[in-house]
């Protein structure tokens, strides 16, 4: 049985089989090779670590087939009516690959360590491979594990300035970037960057690799301008090296884009993707999963417009090609449905964003599993659905579900974690119970001012979270100083011209509002609403609303970009708290590529 393209796993009986093993308890279900065969898959593992976790996405029930048509006909019966569908044995059968997957791997390790041989850089090598076999699975402390030991390795054959030392530098950034450890990930990159600079030159492709990551780590610590600087420094490398019409320049321009939309400057992160767009058409070709992602990239921009409709439409044309180019059971796949499905949330179409994150779902569980990081977004991707229907009780279970694989896959201190646990603390907020809410807010306090550091974008929205919180059981004083430090991190971070600082502003103009300081309402609002024009622009559904809150206030005319807009009455819409984290799976964060030690 070649293990590149297993046949048991193409035929119906030898499927079910190991489904009905695996599902029965007691039952031991063993995986063999040939020889020759367990040879090319330690191989694989230490020179193709792509290839091992590629042929674990290939198993399709569905595509199964039977010599005997009356078989598949009762084991397809069998499937759809008791064993959960085509998607559960699919992700049991992928499961159990796995494990037995990361055992090979582990045992290829082990036996090289058996022969003496854990003190050559073929045994290196392959503990750099496993390494990234178990990030690709998703086990970062154990990745971290296989990648200090063949660090230990190599620093001993190679020196300190070794072209491995520096991929393992590298690659240790990455897995604890993925944990959210992003200070530990930083001084990996700087200790991979001043190898290279010195070995290759400043003026290398690779040595941009490592500005490029650097960025990333600074902008996942919301440290937006810094990361701006470091991809200027990656794209003034890459266009000299590589030319400006290139796929790393064009991911450049994509990274680059992704922070000004993070700065609140979407009109520039759009024009950074349209350049990333026309480089990748141009090279790549219409029809590449990565074209794909910049049209997912130009969606999102969109979207935080206020053009959902736009947005929409750069979705569907990702979607097109993702489906054409890796099929509909794919990770990128669903991950543009999870986008399609916030697109339509924000339109206010609630049933269809919950058919778009279901499909999102399905494909996720399916791929990588019930328990990844992927799948836990997708269950709070839901409940915010759920929520915004007003269905509270549903979407605070489907935000528990999304906790407890992030707590297990993640740990407990990750932002993650805490991400599920504002989104909690909104939806018992809306259900009147705010002593609970400012509970789950607190804790998703702590755990951002551990992981992130109390000057981060994130810090601030609970802290705005945690002021509605507070205004709502009455306690004002406690609410505006909250909000106070909220709007000071916001400021701070992301300048006072941002959405997310207009948004804070508006908060605290309601709670003056409600207090009954119309003159510190008015000013608070008045800077919400130039915050939202100057921002996301006068037709955009918040700056209609802080221009309506303002009229009400004021009781008389509001002045809007030199125009005078008549007054109308309306109603407090209260407090706008904001669900953390909603587009967590959003394409528009792209890391480099880790290169494997060789």
């Amino acid at each position: 049985m070649p293990w590149r393209d297993p046949v048991p796993l193409t035929r119906a009986w030898c499927l079910w089989e190991i489904f009905c093993g695996i599902s029965n308890e007691g039952t031991e279900v063993t995986i063999q090779l040939p020889n020759s065969e367990e040879q090319a898959l330690e191989n694989a593992i230490a020179g193709d670590f792509k290839a091992v976790t590629d042929t674990l996405v290939r198993v399709q029930a569905e595509r199964a087939d039977a010599f005997n048509p009356h078989d598949k006909h009762m084991i397809f019966t069998a499937i759809q009516s008791w064993a959960g569908g085509f998607s559960a044995v699919n992700q049991a059968v992928k499961d159990q690959l796995r494990a037995w997957c990361l055992q090979k791997a582990v045992g290829a390790v082990e036996a090289m360590r058996a022969r003496g041989e854990d003190s050559t850089d073929a045994f290196a090598q392959l503990c750099g491979h496993v390494g990234l076999v178990l990030k690709q699975f998703g086990e970062h402390d154990r990745a971290i594990a296989y990648y200090e030991t063949a660090l230990a390795v190599y620093l001993r054959t190679e020196g300190e300035k070794g072209r491995n030392v520096a991929a393992l530098y590298n690659n240790l950034g990455i897995a604890y970037s993925d944990k959210g450890e992003y200070d530990k990930a930083i001084v990996f990159y700087e200790k991979a960057l001043a190898i290279k600079v010195e070995t290759l030159g400043e003026k290398h492709p690779s040595t941009a690799n490592t500005y490029g990551n650097l960025g990333l780590a600074y902008y996942s610590k919301g440290e937006y301008d810094k990361a701006i600087a470091f991809y200027e420094k990656a794209l003034a490398i890459r266009v000299e090296t590589l030319g400006e019409k290139h796929p790393s320049t064009a991911q450049t321009y994509n990274n680059l884009g992704i922070a000004y939309h993070s700065k609140g400057d979407y009109d520039k992160a759009i024009a950074y993707h349209e350049k990333a767009l026309a480089i990748k058409v141009e090279t790549l070709g219409a029809k590449h999963p990565s074209t794909a992602i910049t049209y997912n990239n130009l969606g999102i921009a969109f979207k935080n417009k206020g053009d959902y409709d736009r947005a929409i439409a750069f979705y569907e044309k990702d979607l097109a090609i993702t489906v054409e180019a890796l099929g509909e059971k794919h990770p990128s796949t669903a991950q543009t449905y999870n986008n399609l499905g916030i697109a339509f949330k924000n339109k206010g179409d609630y049933d269809r964003a919950i058919a778009f994150y279901e499909k999102d779902l399905a494909i996720t569980v399916e791929t990588l599993g019930e328990k990844h990081p992927s799948t836990a977004s997708t269950y709070n991707n839901l409940g915010s659905a759920y929520y915004s229907k007003g269905e509270y009780d549903r979407a605070i279970a489907l935000y528990e579900k999304a906790l407890a694989i992030t707590a297990e896959a993640l740990g407990e201190k990750h932002p993650s974690t805490a991400q599920t646990y504002n989104n909690l603390g909104a939806a018992y907020a809306d259900k009147g119970e705010y002593d609970k809410a400012v509970e789950v807010y607190e804790q998703a306090l702590a755990i951002k001012v551990e992981a992130l550091g109390e000057k981060h974008p994130s810090t601030a929205q609970t802290y705005n979270n945690l002021g509605a919180a507070y205004a709502d059981k009455g306690e004002y004083d406690k609410a505006v100083e909250v909000y106070e430090q909220a709007l000071a991190v916001k400021v701070e971070t992301l300048g006072e011209k941002h959405s997310s600082v207009a948004m804070t502003l508006e908060n605290i103009g309601l709670l003056h509002d409600t207090r009954g300081d119309k003159e510190q309402a008015c000013a608070y609002m008045q800077r919400a609403l130039d915050g939202y024009t100057s921002t996301v622009g006068p037709d955009h559904p918040d700056t209609r609303d802080a221009e309506r809150e303002l009229r009400r206030i004021r009781g008389a005319d509001v002045k809007v970009q030199g125009a005078i807009l008549p007054s109308d009455s309306a109603s407090s819409e209260g407090w706008v708290a904001s669900l953390d984290s909603l587009s967590v799976r959003d394409r528009a964060e792209q890391h480099v590529v880790a290169a494997g030690p060789r």
